[in-house]
């Protein structure tokens, strides 16, 4: 298991905790996990996928660092706005049937301050922000869009303005983000988003086939200064559609892992425990 994850003493109740390659996920990279990671004096080379897909994210020109020591003794990789920092993955459709779930855990640093497009992850191609409200194209992102402040947004259709969750804080805290669109109890063309298990907020409206380019993963499309994370990014599971209850097993999985899980709601089936094969 990967370095830092140690729920319980018990071997046997070991063997049964609740694992993301249990729903096939699109796509799945864990920093936590050293063997995922190639890194170099300059930066990290490649973050390599766990879902068995092989759909690994490599630096091209500007490597992001990487960070022993994230959160809850996990290492994490850093991507800075000084140098527009990125990773790209090879072309793979992030949402079959126009469903997907979007899990990170990321530092609330970067929800903050003046950059106004700090993305976690963009579809590659064209930059959905330089088409006009309401137009349609197959583009998607999870991270903040055309304001600075503290929210999170997820897009996949037309151009979105919101939605918006506050009160993250502005420390270098971990934050577990997640987005549905079209699944997970969002409606077809529907956009969920919510933080720590939090209550989601809904935005309607969005139309369009997406997009089958893969993911940049700490900087928007045009990797300029203004459009980095520009903080540390843990862990990412991008799945197909699946149930809420099921969102609230990643969520479950991801919160103790990185030592967060009292910051679930108090009624959050997993803020006790960890989820379990079988949940």
């Amino acid at each position: 298991m990967p370095r830092g994850i140690n729920f319980y003493d018990d071997a046997q109740l070991q063997k049964r905790l609740w694992s993301p390659n249990l729903v096939n996920p699109t796509i799945w990279l864990d920093a936590a996990d050293l063997s995922t990671l190639s890194v170099d004096g300059t930066g990290v080379n490649t973050w390599r996928d766990k879902s068995g897909f092989g759909r690994n994210a490599t630096a091209t020109v500007r490597k992001p660092a990487f960070l022993s020591n994230a959160t809850n003794n996990l290492s994490a990789i850093n991507f800075t706005a000084s140098s527009a920092t990125r990773l790209d993955t090879p072309d793979f459709s992030i949402a079959p049937g126009r469903q997907f779930c979007s899990f990170a855990v990321v530092s609330a640093a970067g929800l903050l301050g003046a950059s106004t497009y700090r993305r976690i992850w963009v579809t590659k191609g064209v930059n959905p922000d330089s088409l006009t409200a309401g137009s349609t194209y197959a583009q998607g992102y999870f991270g903040s869009g055309g304001n600075a402040g503290e929210f999170i947004q997820i897009a996949g259709g037309t151009g979105v303005t919101g939605p918006i969750i506050t009160g993250l804080g502005t420390s270098n805290v971990p934050v577990l983000l997640v987005g549905a669109f079209g699944t997970a109890g969002a409606a077809s063309n529907e956009n969920l988003t919510s933080a720590n298990g939090g209550s989601r907020v809904s935005l309607t409206g969005q139309s369009g086939a997406l997009s089958t380019t893969g993911i940049r993963i700490g900087s928007d499309v045009g990797t300029t200064t203004g459009s980095s994370w520009n903080s540390w990014i843990g862990e990412i599971i991008l799945t197909g559609a699946i149930s809420f209850t099921m969102v609230q097993v990643i969520e479950g999985y991801l919160a103790h892992k990185w030592g967060m899980n009292a910051r679930l709601q108090a009624n959050h089936p997993f803020r006790n425990r960890p989820p379990l094969i079988g949940d």
